[in-house]
């Protein structure tokens, strides 16, 4: 994965560790869809944890690959289609640059 990018969180979620499970709990009373809690799996949980820390999607795809048993295209593919659907739940948004 070859992609600088860096994402934050919007103010719309808050993600929540219950005993084994990450969830993010929407906050925002604009959101569509403000009833419905999001429950991660283990590299999904992951993945948010690590950008929450400001890391590049390629820093991150790297690490995840050092972590779990997947392969390469897999794993990207997965992040790809993740990450588009994070920012379509208004969960993350693209980390405005400052030149």
């Amino acid at each position: 994965m070859d992609d600088t990018k860096k994402f934050e969180f919007t103010k719309n979620y808050v993600m929540r560790r219950i005993v084994d499970e990450s969830i993010l709990v929407p906050v925002s009373p604009s959101l569509k869809r403000r009833d419905t809690l999001v429950v991660l799996n283990p590299v999904a949980a992951n993945f948010l944890e690590k950008i929450k820390s400001g890391k590049t999607t390629c820093d991150v795809f790297q690490e995840l690959l050092a972590e779990f048993d997947v392969e390469p295209q897999i794993l990207e593919d997965d992040l790809k289609q993740f990450v588009q659907s994070m920012m379509e739940a208004e969960v993350i948004r693209e980390h405005a640059r400052v030149d």
